[in-house]
């Protein structure tokens, strides 16, 4: 049997992937409404990347409206 194993990605990261500051990551997390972190060290913390990344998948996209794919481009 394999295990995967999975990425760790530190705070700076988490802050520059989502677009969110430190403190409104860790008022989300008390809230339960982002990924916890782990504990890496005495001043340090990670998050599982997959979990970031999951959590970035399911938030409502376009705020109701549909995305018009032309836009994008």
């Amino acid at each position: 049997m394999e295990t995967k194993r999975r990425n760790i990605v530190r705070m700076k990261t988490v802050c520059e992937m989502v677009g969110l500051t430190k403190p409104t990551i860790y008022n989300r997390v008390k809230e339960g409404t982002f990924p916890a972190p782990m504990r890496l060290g005495p001043r340090a913390v990670g998050f599982y990347e997959d979990e970031i990344t999951a959590w970035q998948e399911s938030l409502q996209r376009g705020f109701g409206r549909p995305i018009n794919k032309q836009q994008e481009a």
